[in-house]
């Protein structure tokens, strides 16, 4: 029998916006066709006048339940289990990511089900990568991003950024900012200084911003941001601040953006990423050691 999955998941598509939104959301598609499989999303932040949720049927196997609002915890785990219930569903396997409700519906379904807790991304070697699908962008948009750094950059660390742009294109690379920030400003400023070095790319769909990832010599990662798992998963070099939670992942880390252009000369070769049903395999071969185990 497949091992039953509940996912607690950092975003989804259908309660967040974003590129790992839509990440987290295709992965899960896929994953719901070898198990079953629920995704469990939570935007506290949207909907505050109106809480509410939804639910979502991919296939026989796979659900996603959302949630917007302040909700209790207590009630949105009431609300889960009668969905299970009227389903006959046991989660063995319980999936936590970073967001701080997570832990506490896992314990409660440990005890409940008996269900292997699992701790939050990046569980997973570097062996373990999402697969890049086609996006159908124009040619010219991969010969734009061949070589090229590609900078994302999170909500507090935007000056950051441009400034790291700069001395990359004053060092002769040809440097493309992704991503979602909220506040841009200081981007523009940069692609105005050097037009024909410092490109904007941003608010694209997560399939669009892969295909210029996987042109991309390099990935720089500024600030705290969101989008580490997908960092990781990529497969490219990337490099981050020294002080970053997940340096000890990355290819290299770095003091200050002056460091970064003779960093960038000593770059290993890029590995390719796992085909979705690869990386679907090995993360299920992955559960089901746990859900064995004594």
């Amino acid at each position: 029998m497949p091992i039953s999955i509940a996912w607690l998941l950092p975003q989804h598509s259908e309660t967040h916006y974003g590129i790992l939104a839509e990440a987290y959301a295709r992965t899960l598609e896929i994953l719901s066709e070898r198990a079953p499989i629920w995704g469990i999303s939570w935007n506290v932040e949207w909907g505050l006048s109106n809480p509410n949720y939804t639910l979502h049927i991919w296939n026989g196997m796979g659900r996603h339940v959302g949630f917007w609002g302040p909700w209790p915890v207590r009630t949105v785990r009431r609300v889960i289990e009668k969905l299970w219930q009227a389903e006959e569903f046991r989660p063995q396997i319980v999936q936590l990511s970073s967001v701080p409700w997570a832990k506490k519906l896992g314990e409660k379904w440990r005890r409940r089900y008996a269900a292997k807790v699992i701790p939050p991304l990046p569980f997973l070697s570097q062996d373990f990568k999402i697969g890049l699908p086609a996006s159908g962008l124009p040619l010219e948009c991969l010969e734009l991003a061949r070589e090229a750094i590609c900078i994302f950059a999170s909500a507090e660390a935007i000056s950051s950024a441009a400034y790291i742009g700069e001395i990359l294109a004053l060092a002769q690379h040809r440097v493309i900012f992704l991503g979602t920030p909220p506040e841009v400003t200081p981007l523009r400023n940069a692609a105005r200084r050097f037009p024909s070095r410092i490109y904007l790319r941003l608010g694209l769909s997560e399939s669009e911003t892969e295909l210029y990832v996987t042109a991309a010599k390099a990935l720089i990662f500024v600030g705290k941001g969101v989008h580490s798992e997908m960092i990781i998963q990529w497969g490219k070099p990337w490099l981050c601040d020294f002080r970053h939670p997940l340096a000890a992942w990355a290819t290299a880390t770095y003091k200050s953006a002056e460091e970064i252009p003779t960093l960038l000369r000593n770059l290993p070769t890029t590995s390719s990423s796992l085909h979705p049903t690869q990386f679907v395999e090995r993360l299920l071969d992955y559960y089901a050691c746990i859900a064995n185990a004594n």
